[in-house]
């Protein structure tokens, strides 16, 4: 894998405050849970193959120029700390997102980036980032963690990208 793809603007991102996925291809939205769980499908042959997670200060908190074969848990808490929904995203022969609740489509996201998606949580109470934990899907070790302070309800805007295979 090549620097350029740290060089270029991620096709995919992940924003924490009522987590959003802004991805440059839709997702398809399924019709019925497997299971309870929502599995949302990418464009195909779209493995991960650069990961990097920035804290809302800008800090870089994790950087991966070999993430293939890659799975990345986002656990959700509202300002109480009470659970309030779960994503794992990977990549490889699809770009899946495997949620607990059905995703929303919200419109266009930023440039080249066209498609929106936001978790619903709890309704209209607001939600954060609890923690992030990414792994190979063949390991159950987590190669990073990062779980945000209990001081505070705030969100910590952490923002995961990832690049794609092609992009």
């Amino acid at each position: 894998m090549s620097n350029a793809y740290h060089d270029t603007p991620p096709p995919t991102v992940i924003g924490d405050g009522s987590l959003s996925i802004e991805l440059r291809d839709a997702l398809t939205i399924p019709s019925t849970s497997s299971n309870g769980r929502w599995i949302h499908v990418g464009r195909p042959n779209t493995p991960i193959v650069h990961v990097k997670v920035l804290h809302g200060s800008g800090d870089i908190i994790y950087r991966n120029l070999e993430a293939d074969d890659s799975r990345i848990i986002i656990l959700l808490e509202d300002a109480n700390h009470d659970p309030v929904g779960d994503l794992i995203i990977t990549g490889g022969t699809l770009f899946q997102v495997d949620s607990d609740q059905k995703l929303v489509h919200q419109g266009v996201g930023a440039a080249k980036r066209l498609h929106k998606f936001g978790h619903p949580g709890a309704g209209p109470d607001a939600f954060r980032v609890k923690s992030i934990e990414i792994s190979k899907t063949t390991s159950p070790l987590a190669q990073f963690k990062v779980t945000a302070p209990r001081t505070s309800g705030d969100s910590q805007e952490y923002r995961i990208m990832i690049w794609h295979e092609g992009d």
